[in-house]
């Protein structure tokens, strides 16, 4: 469903794109992938607290591993107001993008 969501939004079908995330989310809440789009759904329709939940939910599942799930956590603060919070989380992001991988890519590995 997570896919499908992504496809529906490209062709801008943000309704099913919605509902196909909220179903995602039914079967495994714990992909993280799925409360970042979700966060960013509520983003771009400007409801921060539905979106600092998605973006919440998004770090803890990744395990504080996703640089997205921490700049748009820290974003989100920022329009909550939370300027301290949000600069960590957008310096937490730059961070975890600047670490070298710990599994080579499959590209490095050939």
């Amino acid at each position: 469903y997570l896919y499908r969501a992504r496809c529906h939004l490209k062709l801008g079908n943000a309704d099913a794109a919605f509902a196909d995330l909220k179903t995602a989310e039914s079967y495994d809440g714990t992909v993280a992938d799925v409360h970042l789009d979700l966060g960013q759904f509520y983003y771009e329709r400007s409801d921060y607290a539905a979106a600092f939940a998605e973006f919440d939910k998004a770090v803890f599942h990744a395990q504080g591993r996703d640089a997205l799930a921490f700049y748009w956590r820290g974003l989100t603060r920022q329009k909550l107001g939370d300027t301290a919070e949000g600069q960590a989380d957008l310096d937490r992001a730059l961070a975890l993008e600047h670490q070298p991988d710990v599994v080579p890519s499959a590209s490095a590995r050939s």
